[in-house]
């Protein structure tokens, strides 16, 4: 739903793995928000490295299915979403 996937955006923006590994789900599948599979790898790939066990998976066969260039515009968009969350996690110390 809509309501979820804000909730998701707003815990994953604070760098929680387990609501990446959400919104990633949302955006593959198109629940909430207009599928989107490169913002899906993205966000899967941000998991993975917070340590999401689940998210794994998920990325590798994507990136499998996906391909290279896209894997690489998906790698790009993590490292946006990536200054995002640093932001918010500087703003946090700031308070």
């Amino acid at each position: 739903s809509v309501e979820a996937v804000k909730w998701y955006r707003k815990a994953a923006e604070q760098g929680n793995a387990s609501a990446q590994f959400n919104l990633g789900l949302k955006y593959a599948k198109g629940e909430g928000v207009p599928k989107d599979e490169i913002e899906g790898l993205a966000w899967f790939i941000l998991a993975a490295v917070s340590g999401e066990k689940k998210a794994v998976g998920n990325r590798n066969s994507m990136e499998h299915r996906l391909g290279r260039e896209v894997t690489l515009l998906a790698q790009q968009r993590s490292k946006e979403i990536l200054k995002i969350i640093e932001g918010n996690k500087v703003k946090k110390q700031d308070e």
